[in-house]
């Protein structure tokens, strides 16, 4: 099934969060260590704090996406990856992360709308930029989003908590709120099945 236009609203329901929590292991399960699931959930500590989106369709998340905001780059969610870049962000920043779309619901400019809705919100909650760490095929959308290309973390799959075979990079990006990105280039193509899941 094909929904022309998803509605995307923010929730904090823990029913809802849970859901969250289903649909990113069955979207990534491909690519998740056994660690990273727990009976069929994908969810951390920080889906407590965190602000999230979704997408229903007949009653189910089909779609959805988190923000964290961090006064330290130390209390990211992928500080492993950051760590490696001179990001000269200031503080407060916030994190973009766990997109996930369900493959019935992958329409065009989906995952863009989540993007405006979390840059929005990071904006209004006063940070001074918006990370992400996405996959190559998110590059040319975030730079035309206004995000700037920091590079391709240096951390093999393994050391996060994606599977050994999950033979794709992750590129950190960062927009800075306020500034004109910079346009780099972004390299090679990633994994395809791990391009139709999300960020």
């Amino acid at each position: 099934m094909k929904w022309k236009t998803l509605k995307i609203i923010q929730v904090t329901d823990t029913e809802v969060i849970a859901q969250i929590g289903r649909l990113r292991a069955e979207v990534w399960k491909e690519f998740l260590t056994p660690a990273a699931m727990v009976n069929g959930t994908w969810t951390d500590s920080y889906d407590a704090v965190a602000r999230h989106w979704a997408a229903f369709a007949g009653g189910e998340v089909v779609a959805a996406a988190r923000l964290t905001m961090h006064d330290a780059l130390e209390d990211c969610p992928d500080w492993q990856d950051l760590m490696h870049f001179d990001l000269k962000i200031g503080l407060p920043f916030a994190y973009m992360g766990r997109l996930a779309v369900r493959k019935d619901a992958r329409t065009p400019g989906l995952a863009e709308r989540f993007d405006s809705l979390r840059v929005a919100e990071a904006r209004q909650q006063g940070a001074k930029a918006v990370v992400v760490a996405p996959l190559h095929y998110r590059i040319s959308t975030l730079l035309r989003g206004g995000f700037e290309y920091a590079g391709v973390s240096p951390l093999p799959p393994e050391e996060r908590y994606y599977l050994p075979s999950a033979s794709f990079e992750t590129h950190i990006m960062v927009h800075r709120l306020g500034h004109s990105p910079v346009c780099p280039s972004t390299g090679s193509g990633s994994n395809e099945a791990a391009r139709t899941a999300g960020t």
